[in-house]
């Protein structure tokens, strides 16, 4: 594994945000509608999709529901797709380190694209 791969770091917040971004993509809905039924912000939705912002287990719950989806269907997608990453060469982080110059985060578009390859339209 070469140096810079091993730099390569997705954080889990990054990975559930692109894997509900996706789920409300594929139910058609827009961030600010969903937002709005969750009385949030679209800002604050828009960073819960980009994993800047992670969301606590009541939060998951509610997100859960307005997608149709069990909460527990987010997170193991989002452990397949952590374990595909993983497998990929890329670390998983829950704690994303700071000031790393080396490290190479992805990117929410391009997981958010991985999360579409692998689970499509479910």
């Amino acid at each position: 594994m070469s140096n810079n791969q091993a730099n390569k770091v997705a954080p889990y917040s990054s990975i559930v945000g692109s894997i509900i971004a996706n789920a409300r993509r594929n139910k058609g809905l827009g961030q600010a509608e969903i937002s709005s039924q969750l009385n949030i912000s679209q800002a604050t939705w828009s960073r819960i999709e980009r994993g800047t912002t992670s969301v606590n287990v009541s939060q998951l719950s509610s997100i859960a529901e307005l997608l149709h989806v069990a909460p527990h269907e987010i997170l193991s997608k989002a452990d397949d797709m952590a374990s595909e990453l993983k497998s990929r060469g890329i670390n998983i982080t829950h704690y994303p380190e700071k000031n790393n110059e080396a490290m190479v985060i992805l990117g929410a578009t391009a997981l958010i694209g991985l999360a579409a390859l692998l689970f499509g339209g479910e």
